[in-house]
């Protein structure tokens, strides 16, 4: 029996990931001859275009419109006035919101302000919208070929949240998995 539910939750997550991970949907389609492929393409082509036809926008459709808007230039008015990014949990972000940020900083550096981000490589949580640890691991070239500068790394090695058995167990525990 079609579980017609659980295929729409499947359909949105595969559409969700080609727009986080930038995937060129047209091309992904002609690269496979297995005819499910193509069934699924045309569901998420039917599932954006109805979208833009009533004019709504779910979560990615939104990141990718604030995306095009700053590149178009839409936006300038807005970024006139940024001079500090600051983002937290970077290691959560997927490619998409990398592109987002990369942008904002542009604009702050425009403005003689800078970018800041946060994140444990430990924490990374979020691979199932699109996020991967490896954005934040490459953060300092990634950030040098997007906008030609040099990051300065600070590691926070103070904890204040936890007493030093649980830091101490944490770390044991981390450094059994290479």
């Amino acid at each position: 029996m079609v579980n017609v539910g659980e295929m729409s939750a499947t359909l949105r997550e595969i559409k969700d990931r080609f727009f986080h991970d930038k995937v060129n949907v047209n091309r992904f389609r002609s690269l496979s001859n297995h005819p499910g492929i193509g069934v699924a393409c045309d569901a998420i082509d039917d599932y954006n275009q109805e979208l833009q036809s009533r004019l709504l926008f779910d979560f990615a459709r939104l990141e990718i419109e604030f995306l095009e808007r700053l590149r178009a230039g839409v936006l300038n008015n807005f970024l006139q006035n940024i001079r500090f990014i600051l983002v937290d949990e970077y290691q959560d972000t997927n490619l998409l919101q990398e592109q987002i940020y990369f942008e904002l900083a542009r604009a702050a550096l425009q403005n003689g302000g800078s970018i800041t981000v946060v994140g444990d490589d430990d924490q990374s949580l979020y691979r199932f919208r699109g996020a991967t640890v490896d954005l934040f691991q490459a953060f300092p070239n990634r950030v040098n070929n997007h906008l030609v500068i040099s990051p300065v790394t600070v590691y926070l090695s103070q904890n204040y949240r936890s007493t030093p058995n649980i830091v101490r167990f944490v770390n044991d525990f981390v450094t059994l998995d290479t």
